[in-house]
């Protein structure tokens, strides 16, 4: 790999910028949303933010311990997403470079972060044979990633009893249907003349 980033117009393949800086393979690139930066991601463990327009370099993101396989830019731009073979996912504030949080939960090599359209959440996939979704719409005023827990433990308990409900409501239906099934037999037996004159015939 040459470390660098070249720019090239889409019709005439003509080369229209290089971008140098990287010191390493160069693993990922994504443009932001609003086509006015760039965001790449690299073996040098540092994930950058360049100038479209000037080609300078914007931001240098350095805090993995290992090469960043994928970078990705949040739906408006705010938010930059980090993956790496240290197992660990970052989040940063894509105009200060400052980092917010950083996410483990991955055991092994994460090989992309994509913010999702819903523009609250983001997916990483990984070599631990895992795709993990983060929710982010629970940032607090640090910036920080906060997981309420107690409300997902909540709503672990209201679908257990949901379930449960569930079952015991199938369960009375089922018994009710039993109950009716013996009713209509009894009824038969006592109406049906049939039944007596066979009695009959055996006497």
């Amino acid at each position: 790999a040459d470390t660098t980033l070249r720019l090239w117009c889409a019709e005439s393949g003509a080369q229209m910028r290089i971008f140098r800086g990287h010191t390493d393979a160069i693993w990922s690139v994504e443009f932001s949303n609003r086509s006015d930066r760039l965001l790449t991601a690299s073996a040098d463990n540092t994930a950058r933010v360049w100038n479209v327009a000037s080609g300078a370099e914007v931001l240098r993101l350095e805090e993995h311990t290992n090469a960043i396989t994928s970078a990705s830019f949040s739906r408006d731009d705010k938010l930059v997403g980090t993956a790496s073979s240290d197992n660990i996912v970052r989040l940063w504030d894509s105009q200060t470079g400052s980092l917010l949080q950083s996410l483990q939960g991955h055991t092994d090599f994460i090989a992309f972060v994509r913010f999702l359209s819903d523009g609250a959440r983001f997916a990483t996939g990984s070599f631990d044979n895992t795709i993990r979704v983060w929710d982010m719409r629970h940032l607090n005023r640090r910036g920080l990633l906060s997981i309420r827990d107690r409300e997902l433990h909540e709503s672990s308990r209201e679908l257990q009893h949901s379930l449960q409900y569930n079952r015991h409501e199938i369960r009375d239906d089922s018994d009710s249907e039993t109950d009716d099934e013996s009713q209509e037999t009894d009824d038969r037996e006592h109406t049906d003349p049939s039944l007596g004159e066979e009695s009959d015939d055996e006497d």
